[in-house]
């Protein structure tokens, strides 16, 4: 299975059981047009593999999020937040089961606490265009998985 076709399944099944929300696969040009307030969160993982997996996704996706995954409806500064919080947390489980699917429970794997980016409207084309990436729709939301992995060797070679 390709890197991001395994990200794109592990993401459906997170977001179905932690956030009861669905996917679809995105169409090509539906994704052309970056979401409002598009934010990046990502989590690295370092040991014997090393790479990073992230969610890239606007304000309306990580307000939904937040209302599924806390049943909270309030607004304001305080919604912003917990909305952020739950994409992390969505991250945080995404990255825990790619890590583990991935190279299994053995070996020396240590992921990072998640982090929050801003996404401008060419990152994001960038991302939709770009080979290694997966264009999603949850709940009727664009989103963009970002992943990669670089292998021992290629660190290796990196380090030195």
């Amino acid at each position: 299975m390709r890197h991001e076709d395994s990200l794109r399944s592990i993401l459906t099944k997170v977001a179905e059981e932690v956030a009861f929300m669905f996917t679809d696969s995105a169409a090509s040009g539906t994704l052309d047009v970056a979401p409002e307030d598009c934010q990046l969160v990502s989590i690295a993982y370092s040991g014997d593999h090393s790479g990073s997996v992230g969610i890239v996704a606007g304000r309306a996706f990580r307000h939904a999020l937040r209302e599924n995954m806390l049943g909270a409806i309030s607004e304001g500064a305080n919604a912003d937040r917990e909305a952020e919080d739950a994409f992390m947390e969505l991250c945080n489980v995404l990255a825990g089961q790619w890590v583990t699917e991935t190279y299994g429970t053995h070996g020396n794997l240590a992921i990072s606490v998640p982090a929050l980016t801003e996404v401008t409207p060419e990152t994001w084309r960038h991302l939709v265009e770009h080979g290694a990436t997966a264009p999603l729709i949850i709940d009727q939301e664009h989103v963009v998985l970002v992943g990669h992995d670089i292998p021992r060797a290629v660190e290796a070679a990196l380090a030195a």
